[in-house]
Formats: C-alpha cells, sequence, structure tokens
C-alpha cells in the first residue's frame, strides 16, 4: 500500500519551483559544513560562565566549612551558589557543544544536551529575529507535523555557503508583510475604492512618521530642560494617548507594535513608550515620594488603563494577548510618572521645610551620570537620605554644606519632598 502524506506536509508546487531554481542556481559546495561559534561570542560566553563557576566555587567553600553559623542561612546560599555555578558550567560546555551541521539536504543544530534536525523539503521557511540583549536569530519553521522549529542564533562562524542554502527557502517574514500589506489596501474602512485607500495608508504613515519624529525631543524637554514645568511634563504625558488616538483614527491600518522588521503598518510604538521612560528620572529628581506603595499601586492601574485602551484600539494586539501583557509591562514607568506628577503639580498645601547637611556625595556612571547627595536625618528620615539631583545642583553642594528639604503632602496624599539650597 502506497504511504500517503499530509498535504500540509508537502512544499507547494511554487515552493518547488523556486527551491530547484534556486539550488541550480547556486554555487558547488563541499558538505557536510560545520559551524562553531564566532570567536568574539565564543570568547565572552566562557568568560560570562568563568565569573559564575569561580563565584559559586568560592560560596560553596565560604559556607561549606562553617564561615555562616545560621543554619538556614547556609542552606539557602549553598542552594544559591550551586545553581550559580552550575549555570556557568552550562554556559562553559555549551560553547564547547554547540555546532550548527549543515548538509546537502538537511540542517542540524547540536546544543548541550539536544540534537535537531530538519530536512529541506521538512523546512516551510525561515524568520528572522533582532536579539535586543544577545545576537540575532534565525527561525527555521517546519511543515505541519514535521517536528519542533530549529532557532539558530547569527553567533557562529556563517559563511557564504550557509547563506546560500538559506536562501533557497522562502522567506517568512516578506511572505507575511505581503499579505499584510494586501489587507491594508483591501481595508473597506479606509475607503472604498483603491485611491481613497492608498491616501489615507500615506496619510497615516504621514501621521506616525512626524509623531515618531516629535516624541524624542518632546521627551527630552521634560527630562533635560523642563521650562515651563507643567506644559514640558503635560505634553509628554499626552503623547502616549495621542497614540492611541491614531491608531484608533487608523484602525487596522497603524500599530502600535510592529511584529518584526518587513511588519509594512506604520507604528506609533516611540510615543507611546519612551514618556513612561523619560519621566521617570524627572521624578525621582523633582518629586520622590516618602513611601512607594500608593505610587506602585496608583501607577499600575494607571498602567492597566492605558494597555486596555492600546489591545481595545489595535487588531494586532488582540490577534497577540501576550504582547498586551508586555505593554502593561512598559506601561508602569508611565503610571508612575503621572501619579507622582499629578500628585505634585495639583499640591496646594503649604510646605514644612527641614535643614540638614550633605555627608557625602558621588556620581554613578551607566548610559547617563547619575549625580547624588548623601543627606543626614531629617523629619520622617531618621536614617538620613541619598537623593538624585541635577549636575549643577550636585557641584553647587560640599560635604558638610546645608541643603533644605521641603516636605509637602500631595495632591493624591502621597507625601513627597524636594532638595533645595538655604537661603
Amino acid at each position: 500500500m502506497a504511504l500517503r502524506v499530509p498535504k500540509a506536509v508537502l512544499p507547494s508546487s511554487y515552493e518547488i519551483v523556486t527551491i530547484r531554481a534556486m539550488q541550480q542556481a547556486m554555487p558547488a559546495y563541499e558538505y557536510p559544513r560545520v559551524y562553531r561559534p564566532k570567536g568574539p561570542w565564543r570568547l565572552a560566553m566562557q568568560v560570562l560562565g568563568a565569573i559564575p563557576i569561580i563565584g559559586g566555587s568560592i560560596g560553596l567553600w565560604y559556607f561549606g566549612t562553617g564561615h555562616e553559623t545560621h543554619a538556614a542561612a547556609v542552606v539557602i546560599m549553598l542552594i544559591f551558589c550551586t545553581a550559580f555555578l552550575l549555570m556557568g558550567a552550562y554556559l562553559l560546555f555549551y560553547t564547547l557543544r554547540a555546532q550548527v551541521t549543515l548538509r546537502q539536504d538537511d540542517i542540524e543544530l547540536t546544543e548541550l544536551t539536544s540534537t535537531t534536525t530538519l530536512r529541506r523539503d521538512q523546512i516551510l521557511g525561515y524568520r528572522s529575529r533582532p536579539g535586543s540583549q544577545g545576537p540575532p536569530t534565525l527561525i527555521l519553521i517546519p511543515r505541519e507535523g514535521a517536528g519542533k522549529k530549529l532557532t539558530i542564533a547569527s553567533m557562529f562562524a556563517f559563511d557564504q555557503a550557509f547563506h546560500d542554502w538559506i536562501s533557497t527557502l522562502p522567506n517568512l517574514d516578506v511572505r507575511d508583510a505581503e499579505e499584510e500589506q494586501k489587507d491594508i489596501e483591501s481595508n473597506p474602512e479606509l475607503g472604498t475604492t483603491p485611491a481613497e485607500r492608498e491616501s489615507k495608508i500615506n496619510e497615516a504613515r504621514t501621521v506616525c512618521r512626524v509623531l515618531n519624529i516629535l516624541t524624542f525631543p518632546v521627551c527630552l524637554w521634560a527630562w533635560l530642560y523642563p521650562h515651563p514645568y507643567e506644559l514640558a511634563v503635560a505634553t509628554t504625558l499626552l503623547l502616549p494617548w495621542v497614540a492611541v488616538y491614531v491608531t484608533a483614527r487608523y484602525k487596522g491600518v497603524v500599530v502600535i507594535n510592529q511584529k518584526s522588521r518587513n511588519d509594512p503598518h506604520p507604528n506609533v510604538g516611540l510615543p507611546f513608550i519612551v514618556p513612561g521612560l523619560m519621566l521617570v528620572p524627572r521624578v525621582i529628581i523633582d518629586m520622590p515620594p516618602l513611601t512607594w506603595q500608593k505610587p506602585v499601586l496608583l501607577g499600575a492601574l494607571v498602567a492597566g488603563f492605558l494597555a486596555y485602551a492600546a489591545y481595545v484600539v489595535d487588531k494586532a494586539i488582540q490577534k497577540q494577548r501576550a504582547i498586551a501583557f508586555v505593554l502593561f509591562m512598559l506601561s508602569f514607568a508611565y503610571g508612575y510618572g503621572v501619579v507622582m506628577e499629578t500628585n505634585a503639580m495639583f499640591d496646594r498645601m503649604p510646605a514644612t521645610i527641614y535643614l540638614t547637611t550633605v555627608t557625602q556625595k558621588y556620581i554613578t556612571h551607566g548610559k547617563s551620570s547619575s549625580y547624588h547627595l548623601v543627606l543626614a536625618p531629617w523629619g520622617p528620615m531618621q536614617r538620613g537620605d541619598n537623593v538624585t539631583v541635577t549636575r549643577s545642583f550636585y557641584n553647587d553642594r560640599s560635604v558638610g554644606g546645608p541643603v533644605c528639604i521641603a516636605l509637602r503632602s500631595g495632591a493624591l496624599s502621597i507625601p513627597w519632598y524636594s532638595v533645595h539650597p538655604c537661603e
């Protein structure tokens, strides 16, 4: 009896013709070809593996030889150090074992504890994804019933033979982009004729481009030089809601989160996300709260409301509900900023002034520099305080010198304070 292969597993006639044509055009290469991690990536992973191995080993020796007498603490730290050591060992041994093997008709990924192989005729196509904290990845998508997808990080030393082999496969990102472009162009909500729809799409692209361009100068205005303060902050606070409005105005065309680089939808991700990231440093410098519980709770409510609004207006998010949770987490900084700015800007109660002194000052360096003053105890801060200040304020203060604290009750009943020079 002849074996019947499910239709979904078979390549389409178009794909067969495409693959055969590209195979014929490809140069002849010798197989199999084995690819191992590139030198820089291999070195980085070995260093990252060696650090926890050394730290975990020292911790096991320290806590295992009686330097800590509290039994519960010893057990917890031994478990923690063992996990740290195992994580380092995994990274170290992964670099020794990991490899990609390419043959004429299949590809194989070997990792620390597994080996996965896909035949060329089992692969539906490939997608590429940028790496946020690591190398970009290539994802080989199998046909239905052909096994698991193969995710290959671009840390391997691939050559032209590998890229030529991959190029014989359909690019699913491009295919999806073409299908989505067709959906956009046929959207009846944009107009009754192709010309009307094209005009609406071009209008949406222009609006998104302008909004994305304006986002950074507006946010930098609020962050670096907020004068007049209320106008700078209010403009920044409005940006995410403008992004939601634009998404609703061009529903089905504009998205908040693009799925890939090839996504044809114009997007408003920058004005939706960046304002919150810029507001938090402003709050830390201008109006730190005395307690964190209420700002966090109210900030989460605002973030939930904003994320829900994005979910309602963005059809793409409705198809990928996990993105709604990601947007909620990204919106939390915005929610916290809204709560604290509202609490301070609408606070009309008189301040209570406390005099204290600077006991220490220091600068932290990262993507940007932060300027810190350590203050002696004052008012409700009986253990002193560490405050972030502007560069000019930092430079004008000396250790042992006086500063004044203005403590206010807050329009939302969240006590907050600000640091000032004493006149």
